[in-house]
């Protein structure tokens, strides 16, 4: 069997981040949906070992803009669901930094209608 835990996260800027460990898994080791967004998204990512992970929303002068999750997991598949500000939009790269790896995906904020 798996275990599974969920953990709110409120970052710096107020909004509130759920962290879910849904257990061990063979997905993409770093994936971003739904992409393009108006509201949010989720990231899901795969530790092979118990590490430090950092979550950060950049644009694309490499300024960032947020840093969306910092904390230390257990191995496993993970999932990151947070918000984005309403003043936000065009092309930005959420970037995954582990102990060993870095990942970058790009993250595309429309306006909302």
């Amino acid at each position: 069997g798996s275990s599974a835990y969920s953990k709110i996260f409120f970052p710096t800027n107020g909004d509130t981040i759920t962290a879910v460990f849904v257990g061990n898994s063979s997905y993409n080791p770093f994936d971003v949906y739904p992409n393009p967004t108006t509201e949010g998204s989720t990231v899901r990512f795969v530790l092979n070992k118990k590490q430090y992970a950092e979550l950060y929303l950049v644009d694309m002068s490499g300024q960032v803009k947020y840093q969306l999750y910092s904390e230390e997991l257990f191995a496993g598949t993970h999932e990151i669901k947070f918000n984005v500000p309403s003043h936000l939009e065009g092309v930005y790269l959420l970037t995954l930094l582990t102990d060993d790896k870095r990942y970058t995906k790009k993250l595309v904020l429309l306006k909302p209608e």
